[in-house]
C-alpha cells in the first residue's frame, strides 16, 4: 500500500512539473510572436495565455506523467498490480478531468501582427518598407514584387492598413492584393518558428485539444477516446517491461504514446478520415478512433502473457 502512494505521488508530482514546464514555453511562446515594439497590436494578458497553455498542455503533460511512472513501478521492489491501479485510477481521472476543463476555456487569441516603420520587412515575394505608422494605419509604403515584371516591380503606395488578428497589410490600391505579414521571413514570429521535427506534434496536440473538448455534440466521443487514451496507456507497461534494456524500452514506449497522439487526429481530421469513410461511413469517426486504440491496447496486453514474471524481469535488468 504505502508503495503505491509513494508511485500515486511521483506520478503527480511529474504531471505537475510536466504541465508546469509546457505550459511556460507555451506563454513564452506567444508573447515573443506576438511582440510588437510599437505595443499597438492585440494585447493578450498573462491570464488567458496561461489558460490556453494549460489547455494544450494538460492530455500529453498526463500521457508523459504516466508513461514515466510505468517506468518506476517496472523497477520498483514490490508487486506492481496496486501501483498500476492507483495509477490507472489517477491518471484517467485527470484525462476525463481535463476533458471537461476545456470545455470551459475559450478558445485562445491569436497574436496580434504589426508592421515595424522604417525597417524592411521580407515577405516572399514582397519586399515592404513603410515609413511612418499611425496605429494600424501606415504610409507612405514602398512596395518591392519579385514576382512582378520589371518595370512593375517598384510601386509606391499612399496608404495601407493592418488587420492584426489575420495579420493582413490591406493596401490602398484596387491592384493589389492584401499581403500576409504572418510568413514575415525577418519577424519576431519567424525567429522562434518551431524546428520541423517537431511541427506535426505541435499539430496533431493543437487537434488533440479540439477533439477532446467534451462539449454538447461532442461530449461522449471525447470522453470515450480519453478513457481509450487512459487504457492505451496502461497497455503501455507490456513496453516498458519489453526487454531488459530499459532505453529500448523507453523507445518503444514513447514511440507508441507519438502513436496514440496521432491516432485520434487522424481518423478525425487526417490521413486515416478517408479510409474509414471508404470502408464503413462517415457516422463511424467520433467513436473510430477510441476503437483502435483498444484494439492496440487489447493486443499489447496480449503480448504481456509471453513475457517473464515481473521479479525474473527485474533479476535481468539488474544482470545486464
Amino acid at each position: 500500500m504505502k508503495s503505491a502512494l509513494r508511485l500515486l505521488v511521483r506520478f503527480l508530482a511529474w504531471s505537475a512539473l510536466a504541465l508546469l514546464a509546457a505550459s511556460t514555453l507555451t506563454v513564452a511562446h506567444g508573447y515573443v510572436t506576438g511582440y510588437d515594439p510599437a505595443g499597438t497590436s492585440v494585447a493578450v494578458s498573462f491570464l488567458p495565455r496561461l489558460l490556453h497553455a494549460l489547455s494544450y498542455a494538460w492530455v500529453p503533460a498526463v500521457l508523459v506523467a504516466g508513461l514515466i511512472a510505468l517506468f518506476s513501478a517496472a523497477r520498483g521492489g514490490t508487486g506492481a498490480v496496486s501501483g498500476l491501479a492507483a495509477l490507472w485510477g489517477a491518471w484517467t481521472t485527470l484525462l476525463l478531468a481535463g476533458g471537461f476543463l476545456l470545455a470551459v476555456v475559450p478558445e485562445p487569441i491569436p497574436p496580434g501582427v504589426s508592421l515595424p516603420p522604417r525597417a524592411l520587412v521580407r515577405v516572399e515575394p514582397h519586399r515592404v518598407y513603410a515609413l511612418r505608422r499611425v496605429g494600424n494605419a501606415y504610409g507612405p509604403i514602398v512596395v518591392h514584387d519579385a514576382g512582378a515584371t520589371r518595370d512593375t516591380r517598384f510601386s509606391v503606395v499612399p496608404e495601407g492598413r493592418v488587420d492584426p488578428v489575420p495579420g493582413l497589410l490591406e493596401l490602398d490600391r484596387a491592384d493589389e492584393s492584401a499581403i500576409d505579414l504572418r510568413n514575415a521571413t525577418n519577424s519576431y514570429p519567424a525567429m522562434v518558428r518551431r524546428p520541423g521535427l517537431t511541427a506535426n506534434l505541435a499539430a496533431d496536440v493543437t487537434n488533440l485539444r479540439t477533439l477532446l473538448t467534451a462539449v454538447d455534440g461532442n461530449r461522449l466521443p471525447a470522453l470515450l477516446n480519453l478513457v481509450a487514451l487512459s487504457v492505451f496507456l496502461l497497455a503501455c507497461w507490456t513496453l516498458v517491461r519489453l526487454s531488459r534494456w530499459p532505453l529500448f524500452n523507453a523507445l518503444f514506449a514513447i514511440a507508441a504514446l507519438r502513436l496514440a497522439i496521432w491516432v485520434i487526429p487522424a481518423v478525425q481530421r487526417g490521413s486515416l478520415r478517408g479510409m474509414l469513410i471508404a470502408a464503413f461511413d462517415s457516422t463511424v469517426l467520433p467513436f473510430a478512433s477510441a476503437a483502435i486504440l483498444a484494439i492496440l491496447a487489447l493486443g499489447l496486453f496480449a503480448v504481456l502473457v509471453f513475457l517473464p514474471p515481473l521479479d525474473d524481469w527485474r533479476g535481468e535488468v539488474a544482470d545486464g
